[in-house]
């Protein structure tokens, strides 16, 4: 369950699967929400600092939360 709301952001975007995928926010004070195996094994985990995220994994993809899709 830790990798769901990424899980469900790949359903409408397959090309993205095996790839280092990061949900959560483009701001400053944003935190990951979710994260693929992918982007786990580059030390990404849910709750961390978005910019600590991106300073672990530089070419994961970031997507913005869909609260309305994981509803």
């Amino acid at each position: 369950m830790g990798a769901f709301y990424a899980w469900a952001a790949l359903i409408p975007r397959p090309e993205l699967k095996g790839r280092p995928v990061v949900i959560g926010g483009a701001g400053g004070r944003s935190v990951v929400l979710s994260a693929t195996d992918e982007a786990r094994a580059f030390g990404v985990t849910s709750a961390m600092p978005m910019a600590r995220a991106r300073r672990l994994c530089p070419q994961a993809i970031v997507i913005q939360p869909d609260h309305r899709r994981y509803a």
